[in-house]
């Protein structure tokens, strides 16, 4: 084997192998969401609604606060339609 494979070989058992994130944490078998494309999607309505790349603090308060608002009352929703499945109001 040639010196830059072992040293392939090194620098993958070294930091993924033998490092701080278990085997068992890379396999994706049986979960729902084996990308992060969720989380790319809401940073980029977050970056979006913020509309500039270096915003003032109020601007930036003011978007959490309406971020805030607004996963209330998705919550709201699906607790109300969660009840009415479960209470059998749903036809």
């Amino acid at each position: 084997m040639s010196a830059s494979l072992d040293d392939l070989f090194v620098y993958f058992k070294i930091p993924w192998v033998d490092g701080v994130v278990p085997i068992k944490m890379w396999s994706f078998h049986n979960v729902d969401h084996r990308t992060n494309n969720t989380s790319e999607a809401y940073n980029l309505r977050f970056a979006t609604r913020l509309s500039r790349k270096h915003p003032n603090i109020w601007s930036f308060i003011q978007l959490i606060q309406s971020e805030h608002a607004r996963f209330e009352h998705i919550l709201i929703q699906l607790d109300t339609l969660y009840n009415r499945f479960h209470k059998g109001t749903i036809i």
